[in-house]
């Protein structure tokens, strides 16, 4: 049965929640942040950096009032246009075949350019699930990305999203960009709205509270405000958020009020070209200042009983047999441990060297700073036990790396990889990125996290772990050499315990009361 939104307020560009009764005479609707009107009244402006066919014709104008009575002749016109019916015509298969072909380009799209889909083909995607189509989880993922970036439909693409740890991890990307923050109005009308918020707004607060232990200068602000949002029964103060968005405004993304030249000489003088910058500096620097990466820290995963995906005897292909462990309370390295971490260890005489400085393609990658955020490499299982012991920490077992990377911590369901099921190479150092070499860890947190909040658990360096299987101690994660198999988290390796090579690195963990 096709899925209808209930009509509500419709925003125009200047008040997100001016009722359609008041909107201005002639006002055209426009297809803005959350609206709650049906999908097919939406008006999309034809894109200009796509070639793909467009499935559904665009609405005309007269259909688009949003103000007449329901038993009105547009009314009954709108609810028999294409846009209404198009995806449950005679032809309705058909369109939705060649919108899943579309969608797939768009998902190559995503993963190989951070590309995503336009306007027009998030419409089509919403209007076919609104009549009752299905989509694949990745289709409709990809569909919830889009509308946050063009926040367009945002609503009714959460109505069809089946995973809440996923759309608390999409969602908090949304709020902690810099550049166009998810506002915190606007994520208190979706906790009211969405009425599947409760899978999705629990695990969103859990992982802002966890971000305001790591991120520092805007991205903390927003992080709090967001936070204060999802935890208000009344909507945040308007006035101050566009305050603090004006702030930010000012501050990251300073604009010409005016395109006048004379202006622009008035507006850009020296001296104000200078504070904004040292501005921008200081807010945008401080997580990157040396000693610090964003995702430093350790990450606390309870108790209890987790279900694990289980691998065949060459540790490679799945089997469709699942165990059930029991662990207890521990806690696990944010990052894989850094060459500056390993260094201190080695000069205090604690540590052994690794067994060679060069990496992959580096000769004195071990001893040049500027490989310093990178992760360690070429040190035996045992080197890697000394070091962890010199902190007061240990290895992680293979279970409990699993879980970390893989374990959704509100469903307990359990990941192909940490960012979903989906291989997105786009966010990881793996095979397709072709780097051919480790990179600084976490570099782009908080893409690519765990459901934890744990960075670079699949590709950069596989990692040892505590767990002997005979042939020697498991490794987990898979490096920059691995595709699609062998980062996947229920995919394991073994390696003797003095192997020391470029592609195996490791991570501590630490067991909690």
């Amino acid at each position: 049965m096709a899925h209808t939104p209930p009509r509500g307020r419709l925003p125009d560009r200047h008040h997100l929640f001016q009722p359609a009764d008041r909107a201005d005479e002639g006002s055209q609707l426009d297809w803005e942040f959350g609206d709650l009107a049906p999908a097919a009244l939406i008006d999309v402006k034809p894109s200009h950096a796509t070639d793909r066919p467009q499935l559904m014709p665009r609405p005309s104008p007269e259909l688009l009032d949003p103000r007449e009575p329901k038993g009105s002749a547009a009314a009954r016109a709108r609810a028999a246009s294409p846009l209404a019916s198009a995806f449950r015509s005679g032809d309705a298969e058909a369109r939705v075949a060649m919108l899943r072909r579309v969608l797939d380009d768009a998902l190559d799209d995503w993963w190989s350019d951070n590309e995503l889909p336009s306007p027009s083909l998030l419409r089509d995607g919403l209007l076919a699930l609104e009549a009752g189509h299905d989509l694949d989880e990745g289709h409709r993922t990809l569909l919830l990305r889009a509308a946050l970036s063009h926040r367009k439909g945002v609503l009714t693409a959460l109505r069809y999203q089946t995973d809440g740890d996923r759309t608390a991890f999409l969602l908090k990307d949304a709020v902690l960009n810099v550049w166009s923050p998810l506002s915190p109005e606007l994520l208190w009308r979706l906790r009211r709205e969405d009425e599947h918020s409760g899978a999705w707004a629990k695990e969103l607060a859990r992982e802002l509270q966890d971000e305001l232990n790591v991120v520092e200068g805007v991205q903390h602000q927003l992080a709090e405000r967001a936070l204060a949002a999802l935890r208000s029964r009344r909507p945040p103060t308007p006035n101050t958020g566009a305050q603090t968005e004006r702030g930010l405004e000012l501050v990251l993304r300073p604009v010409l009020l005016v395109k006048d030249p004379a202006t622009w000489g008035r507006y850009w003088s020296p001296g104000r070209a200078v504070i904004v910058l040292l501005v921008t500096l200081l807010v945008l620097i401080g997580p990157m200042r040396p000693g610090r990466t964003a995702g430093s820290g350790l990450l606390s995963i309870p108790g209890g009983e987790y279900t694990l995906a289980t691998v065949d005897a060459n540790g490679e292909q799945l089997s469709s047999a699942m165990t059930t462990v029991t662990l207890e309370a521990f806690a696990i390295d944010r990052t894989e441990v850094t060459n500056r971490n390993y260094r201190q260890c080695v000069l205090v005489g604690e540590c052994d060297p690794p067994h060679t400085p060069a990496s992959a393609t580096r000769p004195d990658y071990f001893d040049n700073p500027i490989y310093d955020a990178h992760p360690v490499v070429n040190v035996t299982w045992g080197g890697a036990q000394q070091f962890c012991r010199w902190l007061g920490k240990r290895l992680p077992t293979a279970d409990e790396w699993t879980v970390a990377a893989s374990i959704a911590p509100v469903s307990g369901r359990q990941f192909r990889y940490p960012w979903g099921d989906l291989y997105e190479p786009q966010l990881a150092n793996v095979r397709e990125t072709r780097i051919g070499d480790t990179r600084p860890v976490a570099v782009d947190y908080p893409k690519g996290i765990s459901p934890w909040g744990a960075a670079d658990m699949a590709g950069n360096v596989a990692e040892w772990t505590a767990t002997s299987n005979g042939d020697g101690y498991v490794i987990k994660g898979g490096s920059f050499v691995d595709g699609a198999l062998g980062v996947h988290l229920a995919a394991q390796q073994s390696a003797p315990p003095a192997s020391a090579t470029a592609t195996i690195g490791f991570r501590c963990a630490a067991d909690l009361p």
